[in-house]
């Protein structure tokens, strides 16, 4: 979990923002973005949209590798 400067525990999914003189110390989370870890171009997408944010380009499905050892 991610601690704000006021001692508020924020969720481990979070964006973290900009405040004059605490930088980049502050977060919440976003409510928009839930989709899982494992779709990440839905994830994308739903932070683009969180974002005001228009993405131009392509993004690749995740592809998951097993790995046998």
């Amino acid at each position: 979990m991610t601690l704000n400067p006021d001692g508020k525990h924020v969720g481990e999914k979070h964006k973290n923002y900009w405040v004059s003189g605490s930088r980049d110390k502050w977060a919440y989370v976003p409510e928009e973005i839930t989709g899982p870890w494992n779709r990440p171009v839905d994830v994308w997408n739903q932070f683009c949209v969180e974002a005001h944010l228009r993405h131009i380009g392509t993004m690749q499905a995740l592809v998951v590798q097993r790995t046998f050892l």
